[in-house]
């Protein structure tokens, strides 16, 4: 004899797998969904009448989970990378879902002395949080080659 539909418990193995597939596929876009995510930015702005040409830096939260900024840097040209602890006590600076932390360079700002006496230059910045990953600042690269190329024109 030929049998043409399944039986009542294969229907109910196929419903159940369904409902189990579904199921994991909300677990998993609400897991993503439910984390910090940063949205970086930078852009330059050239010398006018009202100062110096300047870069500004947004860091922004568009996560749904409290982001935590423990490191504030970048990597300097010729290699190397140093930065600013952020926050009291160096402990981090929170940023909450839509908060944003926002940062100015001039043209000074991007050299530093170190310790043995070298002079380093900033060739590309970052934020890092307390998980140890690092968020490049888009378009940070382009930007400091131009408010390099400014040079230091008036004096601050």
């Amino acid at each position: 004899r030929l049998r043409t539909m399944p039986e009542v418990s294969t229907l109910i193995a196929l419903t159940a797998l369904a409902i189990s597939l579904v199921s994991l596929s909300f677990s998993v876009h609400f897991g993503l969904r439910d984390r910090c995510k940063l949205v970086t930015e930078s852009k330059f702005f050239p010398e006018n009448e009202y100062g110096p040409a300047v870069m500004q830096v947004k860091v922004i939260n568009a996560g749904r989970r409290v982001a935590v900024l423990q490191v504030f840097g970048g990597t300097h040209v010729g290699g190397g990378s140093s930065g600013e602890m952020l926050g009291d006590n160096r402990t981090g600076h929170s940023l909450s879902e839509q908060e944003a932390l926002e940062k100015t360079y001039r043209w000074e700002d991007l050299h530093m002395m170190a310790p043995d006496g070298d002079v380093h230059t900033y060739e590309c910045l970052y934020v890092e949080d307390t998980l140890g990953r690092r968020h490049v600042i888009k378009d940070s690269k382009k930007n400091i080659k131009k408010l390099l190329a400014t040079g230091q024109t008036q004096a601050i």
